[in-house]
């Protein structure tokens, strides 16, 4: 069988190589996560990188995914500079996302803010 939806939740003490695994283990052909259409890792503090690699994932157009929504809320993104990155970079692809939630990670009015209004414009 395969698995459709997975929340790891609130979870701030799982190391960041765990979070590292569980996001290749997503991408990889052979994996039952590979058709995950719920992701929730709402509350981890998986911080700017940890966050963009998700978003990577579920963005891009080259990796085997089937992420419809996605929450990445109250991970502790700040500034997200690699975050802007992967925004920039996935603009104008034609993703299978299209629930985003990224609520609570304290943007104030950087880049990422705009970036994610430009990326909502397309």
């Amino acid at each position: 069988g395969s698995l459709h939806a997975l929340a790891i939740t609130n979870s701030p003490h799982i190391n960041q190589s765990i979070f590292s695994s569980l996001v290749e283990s997503i991408n990889g052909l052979s994996s039952p996560l590979q058709f995950l259409r719920v992701l929730d890792l709402s509350g981890n503090l998986l911080g700017d990188i940890g966050s963009a690699k998700v978003l990577s994932i579920a963005l891009s157009p080259s990796h085997s995914t089937s992420i419809e929504r996605l929450d990445l809320s109250r991970n502790g993104i700040g500034e997200g500079s690699a975050v802007k990155r992967v925004l920039e970079e996935c603009t104008s692809n034609d993703p299978k996302l299209e629930v985003l939630n990224m609520s609570g990670n304290d943007f104030g009015e950087g880049d990422v803010a705009l970036q994610l209004a430009l990326s909502l414009g397309d």
